[in-house]
């Protein structure tokens, strides 16, 4: 009974890995942005710390399926020119915005355990502040938030795959009354 679905099901297997996959690599990448944003100093950087902190906190807080619903059914309503994009490059797009949320505060945690002296002495030899994270922070922190990042993309056991809820449309509509 099982045998006649067995490549459907290999086909969805690859497709939820390769968005785990994808939205795990774009977190990452995009993870550092408010990481570094949350640290600006002063008063001119304070609508940018202010941005950071309400994307970490709203993408933390919702669900990681609620935020799949709300990508792969609501970009298209909302802006009629993506209706085209397929729902795995959505779905990698909704999980990355998740994952990044919750690495920009390990990232965060990492560059706030860095003393102060080191942007000091980046300061003092002359670099800007644009490039003191990227040229003496991170460098720093990134082994120091190597052991927790994993722990970040192991899902609970209870979790459901990536993109089960975008998967059947027909499985999210109540069953139509004949």
């Amino acid at each position: 009974a099982l045998r006649p679905h067995v490549p459907e099901m290999s086909r969805a297997l690859w497709a939820n890995s390769g968005v785990a996959l994808g939205g795990q690599v774009r977190g990452l990448a995009v993870g550092r942005l408010p990481a570094v944003t949350r640290m600006l100093p002063g008063p001119a950087g304070a609508p940018l710390r202010l941005i950071a902190l309400v994307y970490c906190d709203v993408f933390r807080a919702i669900p990681a399926i609620v935020t799949i619903l709300l990508i792969v059914f609501g970009t298209p309503l909302a802006f009629p020119a993506t209706a085209q994009w397929s729902p795995v490059w959505l779905g990698i797009v909704a999980l990355s915005m998740t994952y990044s949320a919750y690495v920009a505060e390990v990232y965060r945690a990492g560059l706030s355990s860095i003393h102060p002296s080191q942007s000091a002495a980046a300061r003092s030899l002359g670099l800007r502040y644009t490039q003191t994270p990227r040229t003496v922070l991170l460098p720093h922190a990134v082994p120091l938030v190597l052991p927790p990042r994993p722990t970040r993309f192991t899902p609970p056991p209870h979790a459901p795959p990536p993109l089960s809820p975008a998967g059947p449309p027909a499985a999210l509509r109540p069953a139509a009354a004949r």
